[in-house]
């Protein structure tokens, strides 16, 4: 049995090995979201979304789910622009505060939440103005 901490020592070593070869899938990612805070009702919001593992871009499992006013969740489809960079479009139907959260995985143990708001105003009311003016009695 004095031969198990040098199997211990060869597993550790081929362990940092492959870590160093084919980059750690346990560092968790970070996740930054740029978006605009306030969008009209009917426009495409564009969330561009970057992850970054050891401060480096890396593409890993990103999803994005948007929280409506009306309490609806709707998955969002990503489109993978470059490394570790992603877009999702989505048009908000109704006014109110929208929550989007972004999930990022890296791995099985490396998950990271970012969560972003964004505001659809209420449309303005239009003004009535009549055709013409009632005439007045002379």
């Amino acid at each position: 049995l004095g031969f198990l901490p040098l199997l211990v020592m060869g597993g550790m070593a081929a362990y940092n090995l492959a870590e160093k070869l084919l980059g750690s899938t346990s560092v968790r990612p970070t996740i930054d979201i740029t978006a605009d805070r306030q969008v009209q009702q009917h426009h495409t919001q564009t969330i561009k979304i970057m992850t970054e593992a050891s401060g480096q871009p890396k593409d890993v499992a990103v999803k994005v789910i948007v929280h409506t006013p009306r309490g609806k969740r709707e998955s969002l489809k990503l489109s993978h622009v470059s490394i570790g960079k992603y877009n999702a479009s989505y048009e908000p139907e109704t006014p109110g505060r929208y929550k989007v959260h972004v999930i990022a995985a890296n791995g099985k143990h490396s998950t990271s939440h970012e969560t972003f708001s964004f505001k659809v105003p209420a449309p303005a009311a239009k003004r009535l103005v009549p055709s013409h003016a009632p005439s007045r009695p002379p």
